[in-house]
């Protein structure tokens, strides 16, 4: 993708923090845009925006439904289980491919989106809609590749170019942490 041409944008998962204790969004930011990356936006922007449409419909009055948001592998199971789970199950998108709309709205469809984090079943989602989302990789991932470019993230000085892209999440951010 880098190779391409093409401007390769990361979506990351706000569980970068625990993650990589101790490291800054900017430092975490200067990193991958060393390996290539255009541009670093949050994933949590999605997830305002998903929770947002999800009162919405709960103010509506549709109906009880089964939400699997956050957890699209999850959904998935519940569909292979029991095929009367189907029309239970919330129509929205997850807060990844709300985010991955949002980013081809701002940059326009020539773009390249990574996700980067925890979850291996979000790969499931990139096969699923390649038309949101190109590629999925691990923090694990992506720590492998850091060592191998022998990029210490603790030494990275960021600058005030090295900030989220669209804009910082607020409450999105908080999806991850329990009770929140």
């Amino acid at each position: 993708m880098f190779a391409s041409g093409r401007r390769v944008i990361a979506s990351l998962a706000p569980s970068f923090v625990a993650q990589f204790p101790g490291v800054r969004a900017g430092q975490l930011i200067r990193a991958l845009k060393n390996l290539g990356f255009f541009a670093v936006s949050e994933t949590a922007l999605g997830a305002q925006k998903c929770f947002s449409q999800r009162a919405r419909t709960d103010a509506a009055g549709a109906g009880a439904y089964l939400d699997f948001l956050c957890m699209p592998g999850r959904g998935g199971l519940c569909r292979k289980v029991s095929s009367e789970c189907e029309s239970n199950i919330s129509a929205l998108l997850s807060p990844l491919l709300t985010h991955c709309k949002m980013l081809r709205a701002h940059y326009g469809d020539a773009i390249a989106i990574v996700f980067i984090g925890p979850c291996i079943a979000k790969k499931q989602e990139a096969e699923q809609h390649p038309e949101l989302l190109d590629v999925v990789l691990t923090f694990e991932d992506i720590q492998n590749w850091l060592d191998e470019e022998t990029i210490d993230l603790s030494k990275l000085v960021d600058t005030e170019d090295d900030r989220f892209a669209l804009q910082e999440a607020r409450e999105g951010s908080l999806y991850p942490i329990e009770g929140a």
